[in-house]
């Protein structure tokens, strides 16, 4: 996984964070429309959630002791949802696209090849055991 890639998309994503994740909402749940009714009438804080969990990965990648707790905790928060990896995949693949289009005069497949790695060999993994702990 490449964390320095992460973390320059991310810095360079600093006056968009919030849109993109109101760009990720909006697809995923147009496209997903079944995960709607798990989520507050209100957004916002939702989304301030979501980008300070996106922003301590960006900062901790490098440092598994501090990321994988915060993974696992998210995991154990989600259980009750009963998600499965079918569902952080479909999370995955609309949020990496939402970070692509907010950020296309740096997006590569380099880019790409990091954020999706970063979901398959430590986000996903991690927040699956804590769905399952």
């Amino acid at each position: 996984m490449n964390t320095e890639i992460i973390g320059q998309v991310w810095d360079a994503a600093a006056g968009k964070r919030i849109d993109i994740i109101e760009t990720f909402y909006g697809r995923f749940f147009e496209r997903h429309p079944q995960y709607k009714r798990h989520f507050p009438e209100t957004m916002d804080h939702q989304m301030e959630k979501m980008v300070d969990a996106i922003s301590t990965l960006a900062r901790c990648a490098e440092n598994p002791a501090v990321l994988h707790p915060h993974l696992l905790k998210i995991g154990r928060a989600h259980k009750a949802y009963g998600l499965n990896s079918t569902d952080l995949h479909n999370f995955k693949a609309i949020f990496v696209e939402a970070v692509a289009d907010a950020c296309p005069d740096i997006w590569n497949p380099q880019c790409e090849r990091a954020w999706n790695d970063a979901f398959n060999e430590v986000i996903i993994p991690a927040v699956e055991e804590g769905l399952r702990a």
